[in-house]
């Protein structure tokens, strides 16, 4: 039975229970669930809630699947002639921040020496405001699904003209930065916000040594914020972790998008987020954190104003914590290194972590911030059929009706709900309870208002019986081939230190592992932890059928959506949705989008990039038809080559 709570809870979706519907209603929802969810042929007619806009970024230059270039799209699209600076940030020290948070925002010190005001254009990114009526709309996600802030779009000037983009006279200055110093001298400065624990220094390698072999972790870091009852709280921290390996060469512009994330997520906040570069030190021998000496020699790889985020690792390091599990390739167990720094640093209570070759044209509290919230309200109710979607707006319209298209669907079919451990995992006390023992009308609620143990950027599917190339790298579970999980391309996510310290736990003790891109969500699933794939806005290089889409990148019955032999991940099936899109392994498109924002490869000609920005120094550039492409934000995966 659920609590009088959870039915108090319920009301605000009163109209989604049988209570307010009649027998006709549900008939008709039930009928326009299989109509619009489950694949079906294309002759079939069906209702599309786009709009007219298209929904390439580019215009293909051939047939929708010849793959030959990006071509040309030319867009009027208005915007102010002015940048202006664009502050994401809640009204720090307000009477409704107090009300919910301990402590007092205090400002930070910025790489000048004075204190950062993050409303000053000098010190943080700008936009323009624009018309977005006539920009191609994103294939997959939307921003309006979790309120991502598109009102501006940016050149690289607006982008990263505060973090030393063009100052070719003053790149020595930059060179005197120490992130590390200003991220602890902002920490500091805001330490009554968090919990005395969460105020130490992290570890400068990864070493076994250095573990105290005690369950702290279950004490500092694993706070959530769903008991406030009404009091302040204090702010969870969360590690933003890079990783990077040794010898990298960081090219210009990996330092601008290194210190825009410094800047916008760890400094501007008061020390909310704190940016951590991991470093696979390869093959070099890695001195012990009290060898210094050896320690700074190993940090000369890097650029002076990153050397002090360093944190060190190297595969010996690796096996010497997991000697049960034979595989240490970080394509196959990235999560170890943040396993370790997870157990060594207790501070974190979540950890996003994101690869050098990503990029994001928007402004990175914004986009964290509101991955976070959205994950937060997300019911448990359906959580990971819905997961398993590529959300379509042309195709299921609102967030709140695809929500209730997927509830629908899965209406007397089997639905994940608690726990699910694989044979060999021992659950005990660590998985949270139901508030029902069954799955029932009215247990939508459960879930709304708790932190998500993981957050990923694509759906989370079911990799049995699927061609994906990774589906079957299980590591000594008993059930081999048969073992339940789950899979979400492209490493990067929020992960919390529960989750983790669940995964170094079974590793340790069992030697359980599965390949990377599995670890995450079968853990949590595991365990019965709150798993959440964000909807995140993805743009195609070719004008594409919705509906057609949906019938391929939503292939399945419901509860098993991308699973089975027509998975859209099946290997070198669908390459021509796959490596056009703006995020996901292996395509091309990110990195030509990008490259076009930054000025090269002839990209800045109007018949070629649009909207653009045309700097008020060149008044010619619009007849001559040359200006900077200006870009709604993007999450761009991968982007290899950032050298003219």
């Amino acid at each position: 039975m659920c609590s009088i709570d959870c039915l108090v809870r319920g009301c605000r979706y009163l109209l989604r229970t049988p209570l307010k519907c009649t027998i006709t209603a549900v008939a008709l929802g039930l009928a326009f669930t299989i109509f619009m969810l489950v694949p079906r042929s294309t002759e079939q007619a069906t209702v599309v809630y786009a709009s007219s806009k298209k929904n390439a970024f580019f215009l293909g230059s051939g047939d929708v699947g010849d793959g030959n270039g990006l071509g040309q799209l030319v867009l009027e699209t208005s915007h102010g002639s002015q940048s202006m600076p664009y502050d994401p940030y809640p009204e720090y020290n307000s009477v409704a921040w107090k009300n919910a948070w301990r402590g007092t925002y205090q400002q930070c010190v910025g790489t000048n020496g004075s204190v950062l005001d993050r409303r000053n254009a000098e010190t943080t990114m700008k936009g323009f405001r624009w018309n977005q009526s006539e920009f191609p709309a994103p294939i997959f996600g939307s921003y309006e699904a979790w309120n991502l802030d598109r009102s501006i779009c940016v050149d690289r000037y607006s982008r990263y003209a505060a973090y030393g983009y063009a100052e070719e006279k003053k790149k020595a200055q930059w060179e005197d930065v120490n992130w590390a110093m200003l991220q602890r001298d902002c920490l500091q400065r805001n330490a009554d916000r968090y919990q005395s624990s969460n105020i130490r220094e992290k570890t400068w390698t990864l070493h076994r040594e250095q573990d105290k072999g005690t369950d702290e972790h279950q004490l500092t870091g694993e706070k959530t914020e769903t008991d406030r009852n009404n009091t302040a709280i204090f702010k969870p921290r969360t590690a933003v972790v890079l990783r990077t390996w040794l010898d990298m060469e960081y090219t210009e512009d990996d330092l601008h998008y290194i210190r825009s994330i410094i800047m916008e997520l760890s400094l501007l906040s008061g020390a909310e987020y704190e940016v951590i570069l991991l470093v696979d030190a390869k093959n070099a021998e890695l001195p012990r954190s009290t060898d210094k000496a050896g320690l700074d020699s190993l940090k000369k790889s890097l650029p002076l104003e990153l050397q002090d985020l360093a944190v060190f690792f190297n595969s010996e390091v690796l096996e010497d914590w997991y000697p049960k599990i034979n595989v240490h390739q970080a394509i196959l167990q990235y999560f170890q290194p943040l396993q370790i720094f997870s157990r060594l640093n207790l501070q974190y209570d979540f950890f996003w972590q994101f690869e050098m070759d990503s990029r994001y044209t928007g402004h990175f509290y914004n986009f964290l911030q509101q991955a976070t919230a959205f994950s937060k309200q997300q019911p448990r109710k359906n959580l990971w059929e819905r997961n398993s979607y590529f959300y379509i707006p042309a195709v299921h319209g609102s967030w709140e009706s695809f929500t209730d298209q997927v509830d629908q669907s899965m209406t007397g079919l089997h639905s994940i709900w608690g726990p699910q451990p694989a044979k060999g995992i021992e659950v005990g006390n660590e998985a949270p309870e139901p508030p029902c023992p069954d799955l029932d009308d009215n247990s939508w609620s459960w879930g709304v208002g708790e932190e998500a143990d993981v957050i990923t950027w694509l759906p989370q599917f079911d990799p049995q019986h699927t061609y994906w190339p990774f589906a079957d790298r299980i590591f000594n579970f008993r059930q081999k081939g048969r073992t339940p999980r789950r899979a979400s391309v492209v490493a990067m996510s929020r992960v919390s230190a529960r989750l983790l310290r669940l995964m170094h736990k079974d590793q340790t003790e069992k030697g359980l592992g599965l390949a990377s891109e599995m670890s995450l969500t079968s853990w949590a699933l595991y365990y019965g932890l709150k798993a959440v794939q964000v909807p995140q806005p993805i743009y195609h290089a070719h004008n594409t059928d919705p509906v057609k889409l949906n019938l391929r990148a939503n292939a399945g019955k419901p509860g098993k959506i991308g699973a089975g032999r027509n998975s859209i991940w099946n290997w070198n099936q669908h390459n021509d949705i796959i490596m056009k899109m703006s995020y996901m392994f292996g395509s091309e498109f990110p990195e030509k989008i990008y490259r076009a924002w930054l000025g090269y490869d002839n990209a800045e000609k109007v018949s070629g990039f649009a909207p653009l920005t045309f700097p008020l120094t060149s008044s010619n550039n619009r007849k001559e038809g040359h200006g900077r492409l200006c870009l709604p934000p993007m999450f761009l995966h991968p982007v290899k080559n950032t050298k003219r």
